[in-house]
């Protein structure tokens, strides 16, 4: 790793981003982010590459995508913006669905 790369341990980044470290550990567990180094004192360490990631599901989890299929796109090396735009189609679906059963 970079020394002048910057780095941020697991409290920093649960807070900048409104999150629990639990919530950090279980997305590692799942595979969904690894923190790019360990500390001397096993403590994880985070990249701005990490945070990034970290974004994307945040993203991704707003839209209402599963923990497994956000796994799978950000696995599968394919744009980004084409899943975004199709977990629209589907959320704007729904919406017109709930608005169609609040009309009835």
């Amino acid at each position: 790793m970079n020394s002048e790369e910057e780095h941020f341990s697991v409290g920093e980044v649960a807070r900048q981003f409104g999150i629990t470290v639990r919530t950090l550990h279980h997305w590692e567990e799942l595979g969904l982010v690894s923190p790019s180094a360990r500390s001397r004192s096993n403590y994880r360490i985070y990249t701005r590459a990490d945070l990034e990631t970290i974004q994307q599901i945040m993203i991704y989890r707003a839209t209402g995508m599963r923990l497994t299929a956000v796994k799978d796109v950000l696995n599968s090396g394919t744009d980004h913006i084409a899943h975004l735009r199709r977990q629209r189609e589907i959320l704007t679906s729904q919406m017109q669905q709930t608005e169609e059963m609040l009309r009835a």
